[in-house]
């Protein structure tokens, strides 16, 4: 899925495909790579979003929250709290009231 998803040149589906390997990872509780994949799709979301890509926020969020949710399971509730509160002011600068 992987190999596929970078061969299409495509950053969104690259992104939403490392959230899938991400989620599927936490999902088995497999909590390393999973963080891995996520910290590589948030990074390539922000790229997204420094350049005005609509789709790169969102992206961003899904895997900003998936980032928090890990660190819960690894109870560093610092490490949460710090993510979910980049997360509020990143959603203020976009104008996201359903975050």
């Amino acid at each position: 899925m992987l190999s596929i998803a970078k061969e299409t040149g495509n950053t969104s589906t690259w992104v939403s495909t490392l959230l899938v390997a991400s989620q599927a990872h936490y999902n088995i509780k497999d909590h390393d790579p999973s963080e891995r994949y996520a910290d590589e799709a948030i990074k390539k979301a922000e790229v997204e979003m420094e350049k005005g890509e609509t789709s790169g926020y969102h992206s961003w969020k899904a895997c900003m929250m998936l980032k928090g949710a890990l660190q819960a399971a690894k109870r560093k509730w610092e490490a949460a709290i710090k993510i979910y509160e980049d997360m509020a002011a990143k959603a203020l600068q976009y104008g996201d009231v359903f975050l």
